[in-house]
C-alpha cells in the first residue's frame, strides 16, 4: 500500500540523562524527538519521545535510532483503528 502518511515512531531512552545525546544522533538522520508527555513530572514518562517518519524510511530509521547511545528501544506506533471498523488485509 502506498501512501503520503507519516507513521508515528515512539523512542524510548534508556535514561533522562541521555536526552541531549540522543535527539543530536536522531537530528544527524532527519529525525525531530519531541517528548511524548511533555508536562510530565514521571521520570519513567518523561523517557519516552516521538516522531513522524516517512514510510518509505520507516525500517532504516528504526535502526539508525536503536543504534543511538541512550535508546532503549525505538519501534513503530501501530496504527489505531475506530471502533467497529473491519480491518482487512492488503
Amino acid at each position: 500500500m502506498e501512501t503520503n502518511e507519516h507513521i508515528e515512531v515512539i523512542v524510548k531512552l534508556k535514561h533522562l540523562d541521555s536526552r541531549d545525546d540522543v535527539e543530536s544522533c536522531a537530528a544527524r538522520i532527519g529525525v525531530s524527538l519531541q517528548p511524548l508527555h511533555p508536562s510530565t513530572s514521571d521520570s519513567e514518562l518523561s523517557t519516552y519521545f516521538h516522531a513522524h517518519v516517512d514510510p518509505a524510511t520507516l525500517d532504516l530509521t528504526l535502526e539508525k535510532l536503536r543504534e543511538c547511545d541512550g535508546v532503549d528501544g525505538a519501534y513503530a506506533k501501530p496504527r489505531g483503528y475506530i471502533p467497529g471498523q473491519t480491518v482487512t488485509k492488503e
